[in-house]
């Protein structure tokens, strides 16, 4: 199984909180680590419009880069499955087929970027944001994905 790690604001017990925000993916042995400014600064990287986002309830602007881009080039077992790992412990499974598409007529994976100076809103309820990095879903078959 692949991983793709994220930041979050919550520590899971025993993991050292980096000072800037990170993503990993870990393929094998092979392992990708993207901060925060290089997502940013990524050609790629585009200002999202998402008019009802699964997490806030309603329209929110990001600033994100493409998965599919960021997992080019890595040697994948076939079937694979990427395990998305907050800090905060939250863990699910999304299969590899999903992230690498890059049609906007299904759904596209994306990893939005909270700023450090632009924080995302807290969630309802909740004492922190969605940040620093989020996976957003975009396309004509983003309402199709399971909103974990």
């Amino acid at each position: 199984m692949a991983g793709l790690v994220f930041g979050a604001l919550l520590p899971i017990p025993g993991m050292v909180r980096a000072a800037e925000p990170t993503l990993e993916v870990a393929v094998g042995g092979e392992t990708r680590s993207y901060t925060r400014d290089e997502l940013l600064a990524k050609s790629d990287a585009t200002t999202l419009e998402v008019a009802k986002d699964v997490t806030y309830g309603g329209p929110m602007t990001y600033r994100a880069a493409p998965v599919a881009a960021l997992l080019s080039g890595l040697n994948f077992p076939p079937d694979s499955v990427m395990q998305a790992v907050a800090i905060d412990g939250f863990a699910t499974q999304i299969p590899l087929d999903l992230l690498r598409i890059t049609d906007a007529s299904k759904a596209i994976a994306w990893v939005a970027i909270e700023t450090a100076d632009h924080p995302w809103p807290k969630i309802a309820g909740k004492d922190y944001t969605a940040g620093p990095l989020y996976v957003v879903w975009t396309g004509a078959e983003a309402a199709s994905i399971r909103s974990e």
